[in-house]
């Protein structure tokens, strides 16, 4: 993420729960690399908004059943097979 030189980012506050497992995951993945969980936490959502992004300027990348297997249980029906072949 670009921001002006000498400008600090604007913070704000995201509030999640999450299992009692996944934390302590959090916690020793965290300490393993020696930084802290925000610091890991926001390098983990960088990370993945990077993987779904075509670029840090463009719309997200089209979606396909390949990326959630959500979608594709839900696209995989005869009624939206006619738009496989548009």
């Amino acid at each position: 993420m670009t921001r002006a030189v000498g400008r600090p980012a604007k913070r704000i506050r995201l509030s999640i729960e999450i299992d009692l497992d996944l934390h302590h995951q959090l916690i020793q993945a965290a300490t393993l690399d020696d930084i802290t969980v925000i610091l890991y936490v926001e390098q983990a959502i960088q990370a993945r908004l990077q993987r779904d992004m075509i670029d840090s300027n463009s719309e997200p990348a089209t979606l396909t059943a390949g990326m959630d297997p959500v979608l594709a249980e839900l696209w995989d029906n005869d009624e939206d097979a006619v738009y496989d072949r548009l």
